[in-house]
């Protein structure tokens, strides 16, 4: 607990480029990230790294330029790639439930392969099993089509992907321990 606070932090909304969300290839975005105290960050962005880098560029830049006219204030994000260790991804598994607590916000980019990503659930269901609202949950589709709209409600565990197989066991795991088969 005490290292994930250590290690919290989070980026301004204006500091992300197109290419950032790309691909989850190291584009420098930690070196422009800063040290935040919980709940002072105002999204932890879910998004798939196999949908459309313009698309969740357009649709983040956008829900940034709102939330700053509502607020006056620049919005910081917590994204994967930019706020933790990707050398070290099992102890930030460890600590994604205190990631998660410490933003004010759930904001999901939900584009076509969203739901078949195992990371991508496991980061709403962590949400929920933390006890998140849904008042804070912010699901943005990338497009308008009815099928990306129903896709979330039809999400079946068994049939989603990982990039690494070993990942997809553990996170299998963890979701049958806490709710069965």
């Amino acid at each position: 607990y005490t290292v994930a606070i250590k290690k919290f932090r989070g980026l301004n909304v204006s500091e992300v480029q197109l290419d950032d969300l790309d691909s989850s290839k190291d584009t420098g975005m930690h070196a422009r990230t800063q040290r935040q105290s919980l709940g002072e960050v105002d999204a932890f962005v879910s998004h798939s790294w196999a949908d459309d880098g313009s698309d969740k560029h357009k649709m983040l830049t956008e829900w940034g330029g709102a939330l700053k006219e509502e607020t006056g204030n620049e919005p910081v994000i917590w994204p994967d790639k930019a706020c933790i260790d990707q050398a070290n991804i099992e102890e930030n598994l460890l600590a994604l439930p205190v990631y998660l607590s410490g933003c004010k916000n759930l904001l999901v980019l939900n584009g076509p392969s969203y739901s078949s990503r195992l990371w991508c659930v496991m980061e709403l269901f962590t949400y929920v099993k933390m006890g998140g609202r849904s008042e804070q949950m912010i699901i943005t589709p990338l497009d308008d089509s009815p099928e990306l709209q129903r896709s979330l409600s039809r999400f079946d565990a068994g049939k989603s992907h990982c990039f690494l197989e070993v990942d997809r066991q553990k996170l299998l795991a963890v979701i049958e321990a806490s709710f069965g088969d």
